[in-house]
């Protein structure tokens, strides 16, 4: 099954996942924003909008474990919790089955063959960050994660370009986002660790649809920038959101 592999993972995921002290949204909040992002949330989020608890999603496309490597088709599941940031990716190809995951403030992958045998563990303090960095970039299919508030701060840069930071614990990640005119997300970059050296990282998105009120990408993309040029290594299209909200939570 997709998800053997990481079951233990997704399990303590959620057992340890928080209430959330926001339960919906209001536009009245967020008039210290940059105007660029103001207009990012009313893009993607309505008056009284609900605040996301949890986050399940089905997805497949192509990826590639090294920029000189050919794509492989990839299905994947993946599970995220909101207030005490987490997540759990399953992933799955021909050949391998990879777990990547943030829980209890702790990174890891753990790469399967053929989803049983364990052949490579990643832990340690570059992956924490950029477990974490996933988990930021990827909330924008979860926009009430972006709200301003005890994690998240938004910075001005120019009309189309903030800063987003994020404080967790003893951890410290930021994204520069680029902004279409209507508020839509085009581009994200930070600097991610590839191997032991700091790199480039892209992210792009695609297809914005309208799914529970919300407007989100559909299909992101994910590029190494090496020397100036942008390689893509994940194309990864979102056959099914599955959200929990506060508003369920609580009932």
């Amino acid at each position: 099954m997709l998800q053997f592999a990481g079951n233990k993972k997704v399990k303590k995921l959620y057992e340890n996942q928080q209430s959330l002290q926001q339960t919906h949204f209001s536009h009245e909040k967020l008039t210290e924003l940059p105007k660029i992002v103001q207009r990012y949330f009313q893009f993607a989020l309505q008056e009284g909008q609900p605040v996301i608890s949890s986050l399940d999603l089905e997805q497949e496309g192509f990826f590639r474990t090294s920029l000189d490597k050919p794509f492989e088709k990839i299905k994947g599941k993946q599970y995220f919790t909101c207030n005490k940031p987490g997540f759990v990716w399953i992933g799955k190809t021909k050949k391998f089955t990879a777990v990547d995951s943030f829980v209890n403030a702790s990174g890891e992958l753990k790469i399967y063959l053929f989803s049983i045998i364990p052949i490579i563990r990643f832990k340690g303090d570059k992956i924490n960050h950029a477990e974490l960095l996933r988990w930021l970039g990827e909330s924008f299919w979860m926009p009430t994660n972006l709200l301003p508030g005890k994690y998240i701060s938004w910075q001005p840069i120019d009309e189309y370009t903030a800063k987003l930071e994020m404080s967790y614990l003893h951890f410290y990640c930021y994204y520069i986002v680029h902004f279409q005119a209507n508020g839509a997300v085009a581009k994200i970059e930070t600097e991610r660790y590839k191997g032991e050296k700091l790199e480039k990282w892209e992210g792009t998105f695609h297809n914005y649809q309208k799914t529970e009120n919300m407007m989100i990408p559909g299909r992101i993309k994910a590029h190494w920038v090496i020397d100036g040029e942008s390689e893509c290594y994940a194309d990864f299209n979102v056959k099914r959101f599955n959200f929990v909200f506060t508003e369920e939570t609580s009932s």
